[in-house]
C-alpha cells in the first residue's frame, strides 16, 4: 500500500471515530459504521467530508454500499 493509500484509511479511521466518539484504535477496519451507530445524518456528513477531502463528487449511497473501513478504502483504491 503506497503513503497515500495508507493516509486515506487513517483519515477515514480518525473520522470514523470522531464521529463515534471512540478512540481510532477502537475503530476496526472491517466493521460495519452501523455497528458503531453510525445513522443517515453521520453518513451523509462523513460523504460531504469525504468529497471536500479528496475532490470527488459522491453518489449519497456510497458509505451504505461500502459500510465499512476497509470497503471504503477499497472502492477508492480501486
Amino acid at each position: 500500500m503506497n503513503a497515500t493509500a495508507n493516509d486515506l484509511k487513517h483519515w477515514l479511521i480518525e473520522r470514523v471515530a470522531t464521529y463515534c466518539r471512540l478512540a481510532p484504535a477502537a475503530i476496526k477496519e472491517d466493521a460495519n459504521f452501523a455497528d458503531y451507530g453510525m445513522d443517515s445524518v453521520f453518513t451523509l456528513t462523513l460523504i460531504g467530508e469525504i468529497e471536500d477531502h479528496l475532490g470527488l463528487e459522491l453518489d449519497p449511497t456510497t458509505l451504505w454500499d461500502n459500510p465499512s473501513v476497509e470497503q471504503l478504502h477499497a472502492f477508492f483504491s480501486a
